[in-house]
């Protein structure tokens, strides 16, 4: 056989045995991938994303332990202070509308009902 001066064609296997090396930092994680991801793996791309996929979950979840050991906080920052909070509430008990209290403020009515 004469070579035709191309280079070989790659199989699907050697292109994922590529991709493989090159996320190298995950091959713990793809060991505990069940047998039948691991075989979608071994065959083509379309395996390798599903299985890329399915290691998304542990990598945030591992990102997710790390900041609530380093003690960030999580979800959305409050519209009032402590300090407006306390405000607000002896305001409300004083006889104040929400509405009023929330002008003051500048939060939605919604926000003062939620105190």
């Amino acid at each position: 056989m004469q070579s035709s001066g191309r280079p070989p064609a790659l199989g699907k296997c050697s292109l994922t045995r590529r991709a493989t090396q090159a996320h190298s930092s995950y091959i713990p994680k793809l060991r505990e991938i069940s047998l039948a991801q691991a075989g979608r793996a071994d065959c083509g791309t379309g395996g390798l994303a599903e299985s890329e996929r399915s290691l998304i979950p542990a990598r945030t979840g591992e990102g997710r332990a790390r900041a609530k050991a380093d003690r960030v906080k999580f979800g959305r920052k409050p519209k009032l202070t402590p300090l407006q909070t306390t405000e607000a509430k002896h305001r409300l008990a004083e006889g104040e509308t929400q509405t009023d209290v929330a002008r003051l403020f500048g939060v939605s009515h919604q926000t003062i009902g939620r105190l």
